[in-house]
């Protein structure tokens, strides 16, 4: 049966979403009269292989006489089951043995199970980075790996790619989407059927109160089931709707989740500063005020500028130009800057305090639209590349909206 559980482990890690529940009947190969009911939870793994590495048992004498649970308990193999403290005083049995090498060993109704440390001698491999190699994630990007044999899709890509690629007078590459002529299963035209179904089902609910509630009440739950099921349990959070606030359940909303919310008022989420009645996001920003400015310093500055979504890539491209700047240079980590270079970070201080007025919509706002376009840019130079994606909404009230950047 469905378990909704949370299930955590050691420092409060998740151990993941549970499968299931069920009830089951455990029984020993050694003793036939013994069994024992217990409910138990199913994941998909209960922990990684056991033990980590071979063990040696070679010296362990006081183990060779007895029958074990699990002979090859020395071996790394899957764990099938964790059994709870709650049904230890059924298992356990008298009989202790040890030694001064080796475990101590346990008698169960299962054979004898081995408890304690054990003497191993892993290898090592250490390899020392530098403060350079370790800061060349800085300027990486992610590459996709090299595949030896495409799919049939994927050759097809490559084909359009090489006859269809072009370079205009400016020397620029015009690249074109590689669009499925042959597409077996298209959308079609369901919109406007879909949106007359809608609103006949809100007036129905309008007419009938109790229905519309037991109507909210179901894809409630089943929203809820939906995200615990995927492991999403929700801890804190916020709303500008009243009601979606007042009907969720107390168990999983904040006490300090701010209900009414005034002007000024902010939330932190993702990193990023929301403005709840203006549903805006915004940037705060800490202006660096460095008077000896060094190659280290400057780095943790850039740093500390979070920008998950790459809004701020205008203005963060000119810090990462100066890094790369100085790295030419090949200045050590405390260096003083050059004078013209010292110039530009001095430069770039008093710019960054401007961010703070920059505001980006959270939500699209694609209601009322009759048709969507997706915009990309891209552009390269010596210096830099960046490219930026943005949603084009047209109706009666056309909208553009940028997405993302980097």
């Amino acid at each position: 049966m469905k378990a909704h559980v949370t299930i955590s482990g050691l420092g409060g890690s998740q151990a993941g979403s549970l499968r299931g529940q069920s009830e089951i009947k455990i029984k020993s190969c050694i003793e036939p009269d013994f069994e024992c009911i217990t409910k138990i939870y199913v994941l998909k793994q209960v922990t990684k292989d056991l033990p980590t590495s071979r063990i040696s048992r070679k010296h362990w004498q006081h183990i060779r006489r007895l029958k074990l649970a699990d002979p090859k308990f020395n071996l790394s193999r899957t764990v099938d089951m964790l059994i709870g403290a709650d049904i230890l005083k059924y298992i356990y049995r008298r009989g202790l043995e040890y030694n001064e090498v080796g475990p101590l060993a346990q008698d169960t109704v299962f054979g004898w199970v081995l408890s304690g440390g054990v003497h191993s001698r892993p290898t090592i491999a250490a390899h020392p980075v530098t403060l350079d190699e370790m800061v060349k994630r800085f300027w990486e990007i992610e590459e996709s790996p090299i595949k030896e044999h495409l799919t049939p899709e994927e050759q097809a890509c490559e084909d359009y790619y090489i006859q269809t690629t072009q370079r205009d007078d400016m020397g620029r590459y015009i690249v074109r989407l590689p669009f499925k002529s042959d597409f077996i299963q298209p959308l079609g035209n369901s919109r406007f059927m879909a949106s007359i179904r809608q609103r006949m089902q809100e007036k129905r609910l309008l007419t009938d109160p109790i229905k519309k509630e037991e109507y909210i009440k179901f894809m409630q739950k089943e929203l809820t089931q939906l995200l615990q099921q995927g492991g999403f349990n929700i801890r804190k959070w916020a709303s500008i709707v009243q009601s979606v606030i007042t009907s969720t359940n107390g168990d999983i909303t904040s006490e300090s989740d701010p209900v009414i919310f005034s002007p000024d008022d902010h939330i932190m989420t993702l990193g990023l500063r929301w403005l709840p009645l203006k549903d805006v996001f915004t940037f705060e920003v800490q202006p660096p005020k460095l008077k000896f400015p060094t190659k280290r310093k400057i780095l943790l500055e850039v740093a500390k500028v979070y920008d998950p979504l790459g809004w701020l890539t205008p203005t963060t491209i000119k810090a990462k130009i100066l890094l790369q700047a100085l790295w030419k240079l090949k200045l050590d980590w405390d260096d003083s800057l050059p004078g013209q270079k010292e110039k530009d970070w001095i430069n770039f201080q008093q710019q960054i305090v401007s961010l703070e007025k920059i505001s980006i919509p959270r939500c699209c706002d694609l209601l009322g639209a009759i048709e969507f376009e997706l915009h990309g840019f891209c552009d390269a130079s010596e210096s830099a590349y960046a490219a930026v994606v943005y949603i084009r909404a047209l109706g009666s009230n056309p909208k553009v909206t940028i997405m993302a950047a980097k």
